[in-house]
């Protein structure tokens, strides 16, 4: 079951302050929302858009699922993939078959609808930039 979460210990590791300019947000700290959540009992975290596209971390391994958020209607590209390093507060996963993997970041945006925005690279060069909202899985 996915379900909001609300954690006030994690909203300052979030960096949820509202800003004029979302582009120098401070990005949020992923694997501590990830222990956060782990803490409260979650499987796994979630940063979706509005076609339940994105990126799907379990909280117990460094399992990650990546739902691509596609250009073309009706991408179906779904990796299972892992953490392959966290640094400056951007995620890079590993690779799978012929996908070429992703770094990113989860940046606020003081949007009410899409709190979030995922900013990065595929491997392939190709940019991320998505706007999602943010969910825990039981």
């Amino acid at each position: 079951m996915v379900k909001n979460l609300v954690l006030v210990s994690a909203l300052g590791l979030m960096g949820c302050a509202q800003t004029e300019k979302p582009e120098a947000a401070v990005p949020v700290d992923i694997m501590a929302v990830r222990a956060s959540a782990a803490a409260n009992g979650a499987s796994a975290i979630a940063w979706l858009n509005q076609r339940g596209k994105g990126v799907i971390l379990q909280t117990a391994s460094d399992d990650v699922r990546w739902n691509a958020f596609g250009t073309v209607a009706g991408s179906t590209l779904h990796e299972n993939v892992q953490i392959k390093s966290y640094e400056g507060l951007k995620l890079c996963t590993t690779r799978a078959n012929k996908w070429t993997g992703a770094c990113f970041q989860v940046l606020p945006t003081g949007n009410e609808s899409y709190p979030y925005k995922i900013v990065g690279e595929y491997g392939n060069g190709a940019k991320i930039r998505e706007k999602v909202r943010f969910s825990t899985i039981d």
